[in-house]
C-alpha cells in the first residue's frame, strides 16, 4: 500500500484550488467542509440552459453551449453525490429529459447523447454524431440505464404518464443486458453498475442487474496496470470506497490500482487524462485537457481519502 505524500497532496490541492474552472474548486472546498452547497451550485448553474437541460462544456470533451443528454447527465451526477437532486436544478433537468420537446424518445423509449443535428462546436472525435447511435449500441442501455438511475428517485416529481412508463423503459433495460455476452463496453457496464445503485428501482430487477454486473465484470473491468493508460472500465470506476459490493469480484486489483495512481501524479499535483482529440481542434482541446485535469483530481483525492490512502 502507498500512500499519498503531504507533499503530494499539497501540490494536488494547490492545483484544485489554482488551475481547473470554479466548478472543481467549489467541489473540492464542499468535499473538504470549506465550503457549503450553495457555493457548488452557484458554479453547477453557470451550465444551465433555460429550459432546464445543461450544455456549455460542462462535460469537456463536447464544448456545445445548447443542452445535451450528454452533459445533463454529469450535472445530475454531481448533483446526486450532494444529495441534491431534488434542488430546483435537479428538478428542471429531470423534466427537461422527458419533456415532449426535448431529447426524449418516446416512440422508442430512449435518450440519444447528443441532439440529432448538434451545434458545429470543438469536440471529441468519438461525439462526431454520423455514427452515435451505433456507437452506444442503439442507446438501448447507454445512456438509458443512467437516465433511468435519476429518473427513479426523482420518480415523484415527473408527471405521472411519464412515472407509469419508467418499469416499462427497465423491463426493456434489462432484456438488452440480458442479451450481453462475458464482455460489455466500459460505458455499458458503468452505466448498469449505476442504475444497480439508485434508490427506487424495483428489489427484482436490482437482483438480476446484480447477477448481470457479475457476470460481466470478469471480463470487462481492466485490472491489470497496463491497461489502466487507455481506455477501458478501472477498478476504482467500480468500486470507489471500501465498503462498495464489488469489491470481492475484483480481487486485488482495487489496492493495486490505487498504487497506480499514486504513483503516476504528474509534477504539477494533477493527474491528467490519458486520452487527447489528437489533431482535432488543438486549442479547444488544450482547454478541456486543463479542465479534465480538475475533474480527475478531486475525483482521485476522494477515492485515496475514502481508501485512507492521505
Amino acid at each position: 500500500m502507498i500512500p499519498l505524500s503531504r507533499e503530494q497532496y499539497e501540490k494536488a490541492v494547490d492545483f484544485i484550488l489554482n488551475n481547473p474552472r470554479p466548478l472543481e474548486r467549489q467541489l473540492w472546498l464542499h468535499h473538504t467542509g470549506r465550503s457549503g452547497l450553495d457555493e457548488v451550485i452557484g458554479c453547477l448553474r453557470a451550465f444551465q440552459n433555460e429550459e432546464g437541460g445543461f450544455g456549455r462544456a460542462l462535460e469537456p470533451d463536447h464544448r456545445m453551449n445548447s443542452s445535451s443528454v450528454l452533459a445533463t447527465l454529469e450535472a445530475l451526477s454531481i448533483l446526486l453525490e450532494l444529495k441534491a437532486v431534488e434542488d430546483p436544478l435537479g428538478k428542471s433537468a429531470l423534466n427537461w429529459l422527458v419533456d415532449k420537446d426535448g431529447p426524449w424518445d418516446s416512440q422508442r423509449l430512449l435518450w440519444p447523447y447528443l441532439p440529432a443535428r448538434p451545434e458545429d462546436a470543438p469536440h471529441a472525435p468519438w461525439w462526431n454524431t454520423e455514427d452515435l447511435e451505433n456507437t452506444f449500441g442503439g442507446f438501448l442501455i447507454n445512456p438509458r440505464a443512467r437516465v433511468l438511475s435519476y429518473l427513479y428517485p426523482g420518480r415523484h416529481i415527473l408527471p405521472q404518464n411519464t412515472a407509469e412508463q419508467l418499469d416499462v423503459i427497465l423491463a426493456a433495460v434489462l432484456e438488452s443486458a440480458d442479451g450481453l455476452e462475458r464482455r460489455a463496453s466500459p460505458d455499458t457496464l458503468r452505466s448498469l453498475l449505476q442504475l444497480e445503485a439508485a434508490e427506487g428501482v424495483p428489489p427484482g430487477a436490482k437482483v438480476r442487474l446484480r447477477n448481470i454486473i457479475i457476470r460481466l465484470i470478469p471480463e470487462s473491468v481492466v485490472t491489470e496496470s497496463e491497461g489502466w493508460g487507455e481506455y477501458g472500465l478501472q477498478p476504482l470506476e467500480v468500486a470507489s470506497t471500501p465498503d462498495s459490493v464489488w469489491i470481492p469480484y475484483l480481487g486485488d486489483s482495487v489496492e493495486r490500482h490505487l498504487d497506480y495512481i499514486v504513483e503516476n501524479q504528474h509534477p504539477d499535483g494533477s493527474w491528467k487524462p490519458f486520452w487527447s482529440w489528437g489533431e482535432l481542434y488543438p486549442s479547444a482541446w488544450s482547454q478541456a485537457r486543463e479542465e479534465w485535469a480538475g475533474v480527475l483530481t478531486v475525483r482521485n483525492l476522494k477515492a485515496l481519502n475514502a481508501f485512507r490512502r492521505l
